[in-house]
Order: C-alpha cells, then sequence, then structure tokens
C-alpha cells in the first residue's frame, strides 16, 4: 500500500514538475500529439499566451481542428493573440464544422450559454441530422426552461438517446399535469394563463377549436403592440394544430425574419420540418385524385393566402419584400486592439445594407443591429476598448458620421410619427376613474405600465410604434402622463419597481 501511494505521488510530482520549456522542447521534436494530450488532461499547464500559443498550434498541426478552435478562442479573447486570429481564419475555412464546436465549447467552459448555444445551432444547421448536437440544445433549453422549445426538440429524435431519458421522464409528468388540469379538474380555458393552455395544446395536439380559439385571442389581448417571438410561434403551431398547414406554411414565412435568436430559429425549424411533410402529403393525395379523374398528373398550384385580421394581426407588417436579416455579429467578441479587422468587417457589412435603397421599417432595423453591435462590444473591457481605437481611425470616422447620420434621420421621423400617441392620457385617465375598487385600479396601472414598456422598451415591438412612443414620451403630454402614472402609483402605495416602471419609464421627469 505503502509503495502505492508513493507510486501515486512520484507520478503526481512528475506532472506538476513539467512546465512550458518542456512542451517548447516537445514542440521542437514535433510531438504534437503529446502536447494535445496534456492539454486535454490539463489545461491549466497552458494558461498563457505561450502556453496557448504551443498547444493551439500542436492540435492544428496534427488536424485537431476543434481542440486549436477552443485554445485559439480562449487566445483571442482573453489575451489578443494574433497567431490565434489566424489560426482560427484557417480553421474556418478547412472545417466550418469543428470551427464551431471549438467555439461553443470554450463558452461553455466559461459560462456563457448564450454564445455557445449560438455556436451548436450554427454547427447544426451545417447538418441537421447531427444528434449529438441536438442533444446538447435540448440540455440547454431543458436548463432555461423553455417547455415549449425542448419539447419540440424530443420530438425530432427518432429514438430517444440515453442523455435525455431524464428529461423525457420529467415531461411525461409535465403532460399529466396540463392533461388534468382541463380533464379532471375541469377548469375554464379562459382563466388559465397563456403558457398553461400552449402546453395543454403541445402536449394534446388535437383540434380543439374552442381552446385554440380562446388562447389566440388571449395572445391577441395580451399583445396589443406586437407578439414575441415565442407567441409568434405558438400562433403558427396553433394553425398547425387546426391542420391549416398551408395558412401555417405562409404564417410561418411572414415572421421568420422576426425570429433573431437561435432558440427561436431552432423551433421554427422543426415546426418548417413538420410542415414539408404535411403539404408533401397533401400534394401527393391532390396528384393522385387528379390521375383518378383525368388519367394525366396535374399539379394544383399553391396561391397566397390572404388572413383574417383576428387570426392574423401581425401577418402583414412583415412582408417578404422586407430585408431584415440581422447583421452577423457572432465574431464581435473576438475583436481587441491587436485584431481591428472583425470591426471593419462587421463596418463593411454594414455599409453594403445601408448604401441600399431602404424602406424607413428597414433603416429603422439596421440602426438597431447597430446598436445592438455597439452594446455588444461597450459589455466587455477588451473589445469596447478595440471598439475606441477603431472610431479614432478614418475608417472609424466615417462609421460614426454614418450613425449619428442615421440616427437624426430616424429621430425626426419619430417626433413626426409620435402624433399617432396624442390622446393617450385622455384615455389612461378615462379607464382608470372608471374602475371602482382599489384592486382593479392596480391592475389598470400595472397593464398599462406593462404594455407601455413593452413596446417602448422590447426588442420584438414595432419599431416605428417603438420610436413613435419614445418621442411621445418627450412631448408636454408624454410627460404630464409619466407624471401621472408616479402619481397613482404613490397614491396606491406601490412602488416602480414592482409595477415594472423602468427608470427610462420616468426619465423625463421636469414636471417639478
Amino acid at each position: 500500500m505503502k509503495l502505492l501511494i508513493c507510486l501515486v505521488l512520484i507520478f503526481v510530482g512528475s506532472i506538476f514538475s513539467i512546465d512550458l520549456i518542456d512542451f517548447e522542447n516537445m514542440y521542437k521534436k514535433k510531438q504534437f500529439k503529446k502536447i494535445s494530450n496534456y492539454g486535454e488532461k490539463y489545461p491549466s499547464k497552458f494558461n498563457s499566451k505561450r502556453g496557448i500559443t504551443i498547444l493551439s498550434k500542436s492540435n492544428y498541426l496534427i488536424k485537431r481542428y476543434s481542440q486549436a478552435s477552443q485554445n485559439c478562442a480562449k487566445g483571442v479573447i482573453e489575451f489578443e493573440m494574433k497567431v490565434c486570429n489566424k489560426i482560427l481564419k484557417k480553421i474556418k475555412k478547412i472545417d466550418k464544422a469543428k470551427y464551431f464546436f471549438g467555439l461553443a465549447s470554450y463558452y461553455m467552459g466559461q459560462g456563457d450559454f448564450k454564445r455557445a448555444f449560438e455556436k451548436f445551432y450554427d454547427l447544426l444547421k451545417l447538418n441537421t441530422k447531427n444528434d449529438k448536437i441536438r442533444v446538447k440544445l435540448t440540455k440547454m433549453l431543458f436548463k432555461s426552461q423553455k417547455i415549449g422549445y425542448t419539447y419540440e426538440q424530443l420530438l425530432e429524435f427518432k429514438s430517444q438517446p440515453k442523455a435525455l431519458s431524464k428529461i423525457n421522464e420529467r415531461f411525461l409528468i409535465y403532460k399529466r399535469n396540463y392533461t388534468k388540469m382541463f380533464t379532471k379538474s375541469h377548469r375554464d380555458p379562459s382563466e388559465v394563463p397563456i403558457s398553461a393552455l400552449y402546453y395543454y395544446l403541445m402536449f394534446n395536439p388535437s383540434n380543439d377549436k374552442e381552446k385554440i380559439q380562446i388562447l389566440r385571442e388571449k395572445i391577441q389581448k395580451f399583445s396589443r403592440y406586437g407578439n414575441s417571438e415565442e407567441e409568434a410561434l405558438w400562433l403558427a403551431n396553433l394553425l398547425f394544430f387546426e391542420e391549416k398547414y398551408q395558412e401555417s406554411n405562409q404564417f410561418l414565412k411572414e415572421i421568420t425574419k422576426r425570429l433573431l435568436s437561435p432558440e427561436s430559429k431552432l423551433s421554427k425549424d422543426s415546426l418548417q420540418k413538420k410542415l414539408d411533410i404535411k403539404l408533401n402529403k397533401r400534394e401527393v393525395k391532390i396528384v393522385e385524385k387528379a390521375v383518378i379523374k383525368s388519367r394525366a398528373l396535374a399539379r394544383v398550384p399553391v396561391t397566397r393566402l390572404e388572413y383574417s385580421e383576428s387570426d392574423f394581426k401581425n401577418a402583414k407588417s412583415f412582408t417578404d419584400s422586407l430585408d431584415l436579416r440581422p447583421l452577423d455579429d457572432s465574431e464581435l467578441a473576438l475583436a481587441s486592439s491587436s485584431n481591428l479587422e472583425v470591426l471593419e468587417e462587421f463596418h463593411k457589412a454594414f455599409q453594403v445594407r445601408n448604401n441600399l435603397k431602404l424602406s424607413d421599417y428597414e433603416e429603422r432595423w439596421l440602426f438597431r443591429e447597430l446598436d445592438d453591435a455597439e452594446d455588444l462590444l461597450l459589455d466587455n473591457e477588451k473589445t469596447s476598448e478595440a471598439l475606441e481605437i477603431y472610431l479614432e481611425t478614418e475608417k472609424g470616422k466615417v462609421l460614426k458620421e454614418e450613425y449619428d447620420e442615421l440616427h437624426e434621420k430616424i429621430l425626426k421621423r419619430d417626433r413626426e410619427n409620435s402624433v399617432m400617441y396624442e390622446g393617450e392620457l385622455q384615455r389612461f385617465n378615462d379607464l382608470y376613474n372608471r374602475q371602482k375598487g382599489e384592486k382593479s385600479k392596480k391592475i389598470v396601472l400595472s397593464s398599462f405600465v406593462k404594455k407601455w414598456e413593452k413596446t417602448a422598451l422590447a426588442q420584438d415591438s414595432n419599431l416605428i410604434s417603438q420610436g413613435a412612443l419614445n418621442a411621445y414620451r418627450k412631448t408636454d403630454e408624454g410627460k404630464q402622463l409619466a407624471k401621472r402614472i408616479y402619481e397613482i402609483a404613490l397614491e396606491l402605495k406601490l412602488r416602480p419597481p414592482n409595477l415594472d416602471i423602468g427608470d427610462d419609464f420616468l426619465s423625463e421627469r421636469d414636471w417639478d
């Protein structure tokens, strides 16, 4: 036993005695695989510029591109290493899948699940049959408590992987509970939360017209200023539940450009796959009937469907003619004082779009993309420094001029459009004064503020309405309305945070 302990101590001691000089000697002797193996077992040994250079080059030379990509992501983001920029570019050209997997692995290790999810989704798009990646995405969705999105991914597997067995067991419980809510407890569908009603329909996909209509009306009622990405997908899925496959397919096309998060895009992909199967089967049946009647194959043309206003409140707001593609900001995290190329590439992409003849909405969309990119860069000390340096260059000064010009153009339109909210103060006062009890007054106030805040700040709001509302808030009437809301909140002994009234809502407090 003592001998065994001594051997273990000798082995451990030999490991810790190895330093960068030893790895450099291994590199000179071209012992790349040995270095790579050490890197996997003892990554902390390479936690320096020299260490990452040796490890990333070794992995690259033996074609372990995923590991090299992961090493270089660390090198670029944490140490601003130019050599890693070059290696990443090479890997991206050679094998995009391993490039994305390496970046995703790095972000996972850092606990940045949002960016990791984005990269895993990019990887899945390269090969939609990659079940290992879909398992990772499903687990991440489950941890984020995205019940609907998780269930959609569980249905994607032909046979359930063992890695998801616990999640499957949990969803069997979910299904029982949501089903009992209506079959045994006999809950009134109009009185349950929107999400609970949707999950019931999701777990029991039948053409229950009564519940579907109640849910559709609920979504529209509580989303006066536009549906969120998830709610828009719910509406598309409701049409699928009703077996209105053509309508669901067309509506999905209408909202596709609004779906920005990788989670919603993944959900859209799942629904599209189901629709393609259903529409293909339907088309085959139509052809078979035509053969029987005319003894000749006939393809029935698919025409654009018109929607009723009650079913598709937002469908006509986003047409196929609008270019609402997001600018690719996935590489911005790699920007540093020694790597301004990333910012130059993003600037070029912005200019290409900005030089087109854009509609009012497209210009607003593009400006928000630029604004979001700036927020992303300012959120990190390294990328913030890179942006500051870039804006001092000639190209950066041009970007600032383009930004200011586009911003002023939009603000001018916002001021003109603010008239659409004139009378909002009177409308609110009339509604509030009709309430008799304190409880109903609180409900009116809270509901009004939440809708107002959603329009003014939410990413999925209509940008023209959003701009007009923010301009209205700076008018005399808008300031009076803000003052009125604040006074009522104090009168009802409520504090703004309890009402979700953010600082921005009361930023124009110059009524005193």
